[in-house]
This record gives structure tokens, sequence and C-alpha cells, in this order.
């Protein structure tokens, strides 16, 4: 099969992001048989796959932002894997998909406002806009099993970790979170301000900044912190 056409995914908006990530990283482009655009990247060298029949700059331009940040030596969903799998009582905890997710969020929130500096539209971000990143069911689901004792306490905790950093970074500002928040927080607010606590400080660190500011010391919070909860947590009676 030929190559994607690297002018269908190019033009003025994000022709200097292209250039200036053509420097930093060895890019190839793919087709594969999936509806979606996706990256792999190792060091410096990226693959970016392209749906055959669905050409979008938009989305390029989307997987061209992670290695922006990727350029810039932010590794925070590594970091993140790397002192999780360190701490034994996480692991059941924080599954691979988690981090995985967590990893992407935190990518997310540091690329949206770059991309729509850029020109593109917000509802072009990603490919679930419209879905809410939260539902009924599962703050009910969090509700009953996030409580000492429970035998899935830690698929609960999974669950409501991957609800708070999915609203945080969605990037559809019509839907209304406030409400999901408010239950994440009623179920556990130990949980819930150790993960607002690690938010806010991605929320401030500016990638734009030269040297890179140091990331790893409020990881290594973040980490700390979920480790001590997860302890109490599991020793609390029933």
């Amino acid at each position: 099969m030929h190559s994607p056409d690297i002018k269908k995914l190019i033009d003025t908006r994000n022709q200097a992001l292209w250039r200036a990530v053509s420097q930093s990283h060895k890019i190839t482009l793919q087709f594969h048989n999936c509806d979606e655009h996706a990256i792999h990247y190792k060091s410096s060298t990226a693959i970016i796959y392209i749906p055959p029949d669905n050409y979008s700059v938009a989305a390029f331009t989307h997987e061209l932002l992670h290695l922006y940040l990727d350029a810039k030596t932010i590794y925070i969903g590594a970091c993140i894997k790397l002192m999780c799998r360190s701490k034994n009582n996480l692991s059941a905890m924080l599954s691979d998909a988690l981090l995985d997710h967590i990893s992407n969020t935190l990518d997310h929130k540091k690329m949206f406002p770059v991309y729509l500096k850029l020109g593109f539209e917000r509802r072009d971000f990603i490919k679930d806009y419209d879905l809410p990143k939260c539902s009924d069911n599962e703050i009910e689901f969090i509700k009953l099993f996030l409580k000492p004792g429970s035998t899935v306490w830690e698929g609960a905790a999974d669950v409501f970790i991957g609800k708070f950093f999915g609203i945080k970074a969605c990037p559809n500002n019509t839907i209304n979170y406030t409400n999901f928040l408010n239950e994440l927080k009623s179920a556990n607010s130990s949980l819930f301000n150790i993960l607002d606590k690690f938010w806010q400080s991605w929320e401030s660190y500016d990638i734009e900044a030269i040297p890179v500011p140091e990331y790893h010391s409020f990881c290594y919070t973040f980490i700390d912190d979920l480790q001590e909860w997860a302890l109490n947590f599991e020793a609390a009676p029933n």
C-alpha cells in the first residue's frame, strides 16, 4: 500500500508545527485499518497512522501535538507509570489502561490551548467530543463499591480516578460536570482532594518556559499520597 499523502495533512495552520516536530523526530506516515488517526513514538522516532479514507488536518495536528510535548522532554505520563509500578499496593488499583488514560488526559490538557491557538475548532480536538466523560451509572458503581471491605474497591477506585481525569481534560465546554465532580467528592473526599491537588499543579505547569520546569516533585507527591490513601483505605474497618 502506498504511503499517505502529507500534502493532505498540512495547511497554513499546522505547517510550522510540522516543521518543528520533524526536526525533533523522524516521522513515518502509514495507513491503518482504523477510523481514527493514531501515533506511536519512542525516543526520536514516530509513526503516525492515517485512516485511508479519512484524511483530517485537525486529527493529524492532534498527533503532532503529542510529539510537540515529547520534544520538550515532558514525559509526565511515563513518569507516573514508573512511579506507580514501584509501589506494589498501587498495581491493583491503577491498571495499565488507567495509567495510559491519565497520560493521555495530561497531554491533552496542555495540547488543547496550543491547538486552539493554531486556529482549529474546539469540537475537532477529539473524536468523542460530544460524549460526556462520566455517567450516572458510573457514579452509582463508585458509590456502591468504593467502600472499606468491598472486594472490588480497587476497581471502583480505578473508575473514580479515570472519571476525574476524563472530566478535567474534556474540551467540551457545553457539558456541565459540576454535579459529577460533587458526587465524586462526596463518594471519597480524600481521594478527590489528592487528584485535585495534582491536577492544579499540572494546570499551573508552564510547558513554554525555558528551561522547562521540573515536574517530578509533584508527581512523587501525587504517588506517595495515593499510596498512603490506598493503605489507609484497605486498613479501614468495614
